[in-house]
């Protein structure tokens, strides 16, 4: 006797495969209290399967799924390998996550958790410069840094206006570190007294 399935009768549904978390992904910064949470995309052992809803889940860094701090999208109707909670708020910290999908019949298993740092406190930087100077670029010196364990600093950009009615305007001049000093030429023809700032943002 030959082994078969009977005519008509279709194989049994599988859930679909365990989705891989991809951003935010182990060990990485974010400044938004909302990240968007991205994963690999949709597959399903049968063949035409299709998803058709997705859950995220999240905890701190101490606790546990369901517990204080954490945060659950629920069963949301969707196709996408992508979700961007609207109202989660996250302070700063550190938190893990996971998610799972749905076809027409059964969840996925939940992805292996990955754990990421939110850095929602800006650094901070500052700027001087010499009260006077008529023999050529103007040194600014800055400093900068980042609250403990945040992302650290990017870069830092130094901005500049003439007169105290002047509009504040990039110089194009930035640097990366905790201090310098930059080198600024003033436009052509435009002595004065000029007023300079620093901007920096977040790696």
């Amino acid at each position: 006797n030959s082994a078969g399935l009977a005519a008509g009768v279709s194989p049994p549904n599988q859930p679909p495969n365990q989705p891989t978390n991809q951003t935010p992904a182990s060990g990485a910064f974010v400044t938004a209290g909302n990240p968007q949470f991205i994963w690999s995309a949709f597959s399903d052992p049968n063949p035409g399967d299709t998803q058709t809803h997705l859950e995220v889940q999240l905890r701190t860094s101490g606790g546990t799924y369901g517990g204080a701090g954490s945060q659950d999208s629920g069963s949301v109707a969707s196709t996408a390998n992508d979700y961007t909670p609207s109202g989660w708020n996250l302070g700063s910290g550190t938190y893990c996550w996971q998610v799972r999908v749905q076809d027409a019949m059964s969840w996925s298993n939940y992805s292996s958790e990955t754990c990421f740092t939110v850095d929602r406190t800006a650094p901070t930087s500052s700027a001087t410069s010499p009260a006077y100077d008529n023999s050529g670029p103007i040194l600014v010196d800055w400093t900068a840094s980042d609250n403990a364990g945040g992302s650290g600093i990017a870069t830092v950009a130094l901005w500049y206006k003439l007169g105290t009615g002047g509009t504040w305007t990039n110089s194009g001049l930035s640097q990366s570190g905790s201090s310098g000093t930059f080198t600024f030429n003033p436009p052509s023809g435009t002595n004065g007294t000029y007023y300079f700032q620093t901007i920096d943002t977040h790696n």
